[in-house]
């Protein structure tokens, strides 16, 4: 008998933000550079665009160049809304929200575009700005290590 175990691997975390709501109409094209502090994202990180708390659109990184870039389309309402991002980030199943260009949140419209694949839009997350795990938990603070001190007891 051959057993065969199929594993997951631990890159792959269950999607955070679910499906997006969809409506009539051509929606808006975000192409877009995705760093999380300040580094580039990782393949297995997904981008989400909200319209309050509707989701609106995602779309998972793609890794090029040494750089991490995403083209999301956003489902518009009417003409134009205001959206915000977040950032799976899939290593550490943490959701952290993003800046675009430093704004809190970005306006797109029915059939726009926002950036290009010359000039793409900067979508910029950071472990420091608050995100919440998985479970909705706030992310713990690390501490940070700034000297050690090594001691075997008394020779």
């Amino acid at each position: 008998m051959i057993a065969l175990w199929l594993g997951v691997s631990p890159l792959v975390k269950a999607d955070p933000f679910g499906t997006s709501i969809k409506y009539p109409g051509i929606p808006c094209l975000i192409i877009a550079e995705v760093q999380v502090d300040g580094v580039s994202a990782s393949m297995h990180d997904t981008v989400g665009a909200f319209v309050g708390a509707e989701l609106r659109g995602k779309a998972k990184v793609v890794n090029s160049g040494g750089k991490a870039y995403v083209a999301l389309m956003v489902n518009v309402e009417g003409a134009s809304n205001t959206v915000t991002l977040k950032v799976h980030v899939a290593e550490t199943d943490v959701v952290l929200s993003a800046t675009s260009g430093g704004a809190a949140s970005l306006l797109v419209s029915t059939a726009g575009t926002v950036g290009s694949g010359a000039s793409p839009v900067l979508i910029e997350a950071s472990t420091n700005s608050g995100g919440t795990g998985g479970d909705g938990v706030s992310t713990p603070i690390k501490p940070v290590i700034t000297s050690v001190t090594v001691s075997w007891g008394a020779s």
